[in-house]
C-alpha cells in the first residue's frame, strides 16, 4: 500500500518495503512479452550479472541468499535452461556457467523492465532528488555491509578471547 506523500514521518524500512517488488513487475511484464514464464525469482539479477560479466560466484554471493536456497536457484536456472556449464563441461564451478540464448532473451527482457522503472522514477523526481535517492540507498549498504563486518570481526575476536582466556589458565 502507497504511504500518503503527506505522512513524511513514514518509517524508512517501511518505505523500502512498500516499494519493493517495482522493478520485479517491470521485469515480469517484459519477460512474458518475450515468452518467458518460468524464470525463478532472483534469477534476473543472476542473468543480468553474466550478462554483463560479473562472475556467478560473485553473484551468488552478493545476492545473500541462504545456502540452500541458491542451490534451488542455480538448479532452476540450470533445468529450465537459463544457463549452461560453460565450454560444454560436465564437471563446472559456479564461475564456469554462462548463459543460453533463452538466458540473454531473459536478462534483455529484465534488462528493459529495469530501464522502463527507471525511466517511470526519471519522471517523477527530478535529477537532483534522483540522484539523493541513489546516495540515500547507497548509504544504508554502506551501513549494512558495516555491521556485517563488524559481526564478522565480533566473532572472530570473541573466538580469539577465549583462545587466551585458555594461554592465561595454562600459565
Amino acid at each position: 500500500m502507497r504511504p500518503d506523500e503527506s505522512e513524511v514521518n513514514v518509517p524508512i524500512p517501511a518505505l523500502l518495503r512498500a516499494a519493493r517488488g517495482s522493478y520485479a513487475h517491470a521485469i515480469r511484464e517484459h519477460l512474458v512479452e518475450t515468452g518467458i514464464s518460468d524464470l525463478p525469482p532472483n534469477g534476473a539479477y543472476i542473468l543480468g550479472g553474466l550478462s554483463a560479466s560479473i562472475s556467478a560466484g560473485q553473484l551468488f554471493r552478493e545476492i545473500g541468499l541462504r545456502e540452500s536456497a541458491l542451490s534451488r536457484l542455480l538448479q532452476a536456472l540450470l533445468d529450465r535452461g537459463f544457463v549452461q556449464p560453460g565450454s560444454g563441461e560436465p564437471q563446472y564451478g559456479l564461475d564456469d556457467l554462462e548463459l543460453t540464448e533463452k538466458g540473454r532473451l531473459a536478462a534483455q527482457a529484465a534488462a528493459r523492465g529495469v530501464l522502463a522503472t527507471n525511466e517511470e522514477l526519471a519522471g517523477i523526481l527530478s535529477p537532483l532528488e534522483l540522484s539523493n535517492f541513489r546516495k540515500g540507498l547507497i548509504a544504508l549498504i554502506d551501513i549494512k555491509e558495516r555491521a556485517e563486518h563488524s559481526h564478522h570481526d565480533h566473532d572472530h575476536s570473541h573466538e580469539h578471547g577465549h583462545e587466551h582466556e585458555h594461554e592465561h589458565e595454562h600459565h
